[in-house]
């Protein structure tokens, strides 16, 4: 018996609710084998972000190149980096071993505020990951902060999604979660533009971007093709916030539901 593979590249979560714990607890319970390298170590709980220590880059790179010859790795999720030195480990390890279903998920602030990648990082970022994911997962803000436009409504996330393309990315799904009213995504695919609409689930959640991120990743490892998997990641991540629960003194934790 045989099970697929999957990596995140991301922060680690002592509260167990973002992060790495969160994608290895998605890729479990989407019946794949969860492979991790860590980029920083956070001070977090269900309230908010207070430090963050990088991983060492040489420390990173080793790790991923371990990974990489060992195992047949069938999806990557890039979530936190930490600093320019980590983004540019990750993209030396890309180039090298060449994965083809990689999803960025750019996070550059947690959503209490805390600054994950300064300007350098940001900027090493667009040159040196844009290009070799398959998808980009921004939110409204860094969506914002990628291109340099105000995005507020659907009509600036059609152009933020235009210029991410003319930047390189290969298909963009931008997340509109904050968006007045019913929440709307903007998945920017193959030269077509597509509204995916969804209903608003009233409450702040712990971790939800990174639990879209990595169950579009494991769909997509899963075999299934780009659209689908992320309808699939995004009624995934639906489910999860319908029976999240609370469990420290802040925002509420998802609840992970099992496929096998």
């Amino acid at each position: 018996m045989s099970r697929k593979a999957v990596l995140t590249i991301a922060g680690s979560d002592p509260s167990g609710g973002a992060g790495i714990e969160a994608d290895t607890r998605v890729f479990e319970a989407l019946g794949l084998h969860p492979l991790s390298a860590i980029t920083v170590l956070t001070i977090q709980d269900s309230s908010g972000v207070y430090g963050a220590m990088p991983v060492p880059s040489d420390h990173l790179h080793r790790t991923l190149e371990v990974l990489f010859r060992d195992f047949p790795i069938g999806g990557v999720k890039i979530g936190a980096l930490g600093g320019a030195d980590g983004v540019e480990a990750v993209a030396e390890i890309l180039d090298r071993f060449g994965p083809e279903k990689v999803i960025l998920d750019p996070v550059l602030r947690a959503s209490s505020g805390f600054r994950f990648l300064d300007d350098k990082g940001t900027g090493r970022l667009k040159e040196r990951l844009l290009r070799k994911a398959l998808l980009i997962t921004p939110n409204l803000e860094e969506a914002s902060v990628l291109t340099g436009l105000e995005v507020k409504d659907l009509k600036g996330m059609e152009r933020a999604a235009e210029e991410l393309i003319r930047l390189g990315a290969q298909n963009v799904l931008i997340k509109g979660g904050h968006l007045d009213g019913p929440p709307v995504d903007l998945l920017s695919m193959d030269g077509e533009v597509l509204t995916m609409e969804g209903e608003r689930i009233e409450g702040s959640f712990h971790g939800t971007g990174c639990t879209l991120s990595s169950a579009i990743t494991a769909y997509l490892a899963r075999g299934l093709p780009l659209k689908e998997a992320v309808d699939r990641g995004r009624r995934f991540l639906a489910r999860a916030m319908e029976q999240a629960v609370r469990i420290g003194h802040g925002r509420p934790y998802l609840s992970i539901p099992r496929e096998g």
